[in-house]
């Protein structure tokens, strides 16, 4: 019996216009490195200089991907550094969980 590949998302922070923090693409090959799959929302890593290819690059064909806000809020675990908005929370599948500072 193998074990299920945990997913995280990593939804962009919605709180401020033109914020600007987000995880390097090396934190996100150690999320891999643990067996997890990634979604990132679209242009995720934007706002620090990175591109999609910087994190698609960090992973086998399909561990890494990008995606819509809702899929992030769709994943096992999702992953942000600012508390999301009650609608972004409401997406979220039951028995996932947010990670927040």
């Amino acid at each position: 019996m193998s074990k299920k590949r945990i997913t995280i998302g990593l939804p962009r922070i919605h709180e401020e216009p033109g914020e600007r923090r987000d995880f390097l693409p090396s934190f996100v090959a150690t999320l891999v490195q643990y067996d997890a799959a990634v979604v990132l929302e679209e242009g995720y890593g934007s706002g620090i200089g990175y591109s999609e290819e910087a994190y698609l690059r960090t992973a086998a064909k399909g561990e890494v991907r990008f995606g819509s806000v809702e899929e992030t809020f769709q994943q096992d675990y999702v992953l942000v550094l600012r508390a999301p908005h009650r609608e972004h929370l409401q997406l979220m599948k039951p028995g996932a969980c947010l990670i927040s500072m």
